[in-house]
């Protein structure tokens, strides 16, 4: 049992490290609590140099940790969701030697992606309820649903989802813990006029859970589908873009400039569930064009950095043995094992192997730690950001 003195002493570290002032705010402010989403963070409070590591809700991000500069603050920085969020409020947490929360900073509203989001009006039948129909087959309306951000354990029973007033039928969809709705084939089951139409979800229990003008019917729908899967193809592919460029280069994006390109993307989606799929198309050239620019700009930065330490760290060898000196004595087999690692990461950094490069760079730098120390050099060691 833990006694009641330990438990005044945490509660007392716990205070005093909120109490240090450590701030952290985010935008957007709400999302659809998908993985791959980007938020914006900023804050101050922390350790110099600290490596400061964020949570929204029960989620972590991608990247895991964020450093903050010499004066303990994070400059506002693109991090992306690395598991998905349920609907309602969520802390961000922040941790860096001081602690920062942002009570319910962070709200997570339902969304739903139809496939494809317009029909043809006829009634649905897959090749399940229809025999005349090939394997994996379908004919009228048929799509798959799937969600994110919905209440979690939430339960819908069968046949309860409806487009407009028209039944559906389809199994049972349990939303776990996680707000997922996983992916769902839903047949409508009977015929429909033109129009736009609700999508209602009816959960066992609570209120029924309406996405206004979400499913179009059309009598030309069943030519458009092909052209709907491709833009939404198009999409995706940009979101994955988006996901590895923020993975790889996170800490010199130009936040703004990644805001807009994520702003670029939820326009897409808008347009892609309206059907104005030139639009989409459109949408995602100019987003690849952006991610290209931006790929080439944390390139450029991520060089340089990393050619700007590999001149730190050369300075330093070269203060403990002089270019074409003799080797020290002390010290002589550490300084040349770091100059090798530093061609080797010269010869990276060209090739643009940046996270190779990074790696030699860290192993020539405990080297030239190495030497110091074997030869007596005194030397104030700098915090280095990686």
């Amino acid at each position: 049992m833990v006694s009641r003195h330990v438990l005044i002493l945490l509660a007392g570290l716990c205070a005093d490290a909120v109490a240090r002032g450590a701030t952290i705010a985010v935008s957007p402010p709400s999302g659809a609590g998908r993985p791959g989403e980007a938020l914006r963070l900023e804050g101050s409070g922390f350790d110099p140099a600290a490596a400061v590591t964020i949570q929204v809700g029960e989620a972590p991000v991608v990247p895991a940790s964020l450093t903050a500069n010499a004066s303990g603050t994070l400059a506002a920085t693109i991090v992306l969701l690395a598991a998905p969020l349920p609907a309602g409020k969520h802390d961000v947490r922040a941790s860096g030697g001081a602690l920062a929360v942002a009570r319910n900073a962070y709200l997570v509203r339902p969304v739903v992606t139809l496939d494809p989001p317009i029909g043809d009006g006829r009634a649905g039948a897959t090749w399940r309820t229809d025999k005349s129909l090939p394997p994996g087959g379908y004919s009228g309306m048929v799509f798959t649903l799937n969600g994110t951000g919905l209440p979690a354990d939430t339960f819908i029973p069968a046949d309860s989802v409806r487009i407009g007033r028209t039944p559906c039928v389809h199994d049972p969809i349990r939303i776990g813990r996680d707000g997922v709705l996983p992916s769902t084939t839903i047949i409508v089951a009977a015929g429909m006029a033109s129009g736009r139409y609700d999508l209602v979800l009816a959960p066992a229990t609570g209120a029924a859970v309406t996405f206004a003008a979400t499913y179009g019917v059309a009598p030309w729908a069943a030519s458009e589908t092909v052209r709907q899967r491709a833009a939404a193809r198009a999409l995706e592919a940009a979101r994955t873009e988006i996901r590895a460029l923020v993975a790889v280069g996170s800490d010199v994006l130009p936040a703004d400039d990644v805001s807009d390109v994520t702003s670029d993307v939820s326009s897409a989606d808008i347009e892609l569930k309206a059907g104005n799929f030139d639009n989409v198309e459109e949408l995602v050239r100019q987003i690849r064009e952006k991610l290209a620019a931006l790929g080439k700009q944390v390139a450029t930065t991520r060089r340089d950095k990393l050619r700007a330490l590999a001149d730190v760290i050369t300075s330093g060898f070269d203060t403990i043995q002089p270019p074409d000196a003799p080797p020290a004595r002390q010290g002589g087999a550490s300084v040349s094992q770091g100059r090798r690692k530093l061609k080797e990461a010269a010869e990276a950094i060209a090739g643009g192997r940046f996270e190779e490069a990074k790696n030699l760079l860290k192993a020539a730098n405990e080297l030239l730690k190495k030497a110091r120390a074997a030869a007596g050099v005194q030397a104030t060691e700098e915090p280095i950001r990686w």
